[in-house]
């Protein structure tokens, strides 16, 4: 079975850092590169891009070790801009098969980390597979919105 991560964060790259998302979520924590652009267009005629823009889909599509379903994710992000970041809820998470590392990482017992932090482009969908006797749901905590 694969194991949770610990409560670290160790590992994850000098490159990104930890800050606090809004007042109404003042719990929560985001991973940004420390150098990334501000999220705020100026001048744009299009609205901007939000966090709702990532979609995650599964669907059942085989079973494994006999009789366990394995479901296959879908991380989409339909926005125009680019969106790094982002950080799903995934607490109780559990499978038999290890998912790919480089697109789904529990970086806590309840925080998974969607493609290493790293850009995730419009219309270049990533997916991992995962195996277990029901469904996880990965609800979206953040996101960081890079537009020109």
């Amino acid at each position: 079975m694969f194991g949770r991560a610990s409560d670290g964060l160790a590992g994850l790259g000098p490159s990104l850092a930890l800050v606090p998302i809004g007042q109404t979520q003042s719990r929560a924590l985001a991973l940004r590169p420390q150098s990334s652009p501000s999220p705020i267009r100026s001048g744009s005629n299009y609205p901007p891009c939000k966090i709702r823009d990532i979609l995650i889909t599964q669907e059942i599509v085989g079973v494994v070790h006999g009789d366990i379903p394995q479901f296959e994710v879908t991380i989409n992000n339909t926005c125009y801009c680019d969106q790094d970041g982002v950080l799903v809820y995934c607490a109780g998470f559990e499978t038999m098969e290890e998912p790919d590392p480089t697109i789904f990482t529990m970086v806590s017992t309840s925080i998974c980390l969607i493609n290493q932090g790293l850009t995730i482009y419009e219309g270049s969908p990533l997916t991992f597979r995962y195996a277990w006797w029901r469904p996880s749901h990965f609800p979206l905590i953040t996101s960081h919105v890079l537009c020109p």
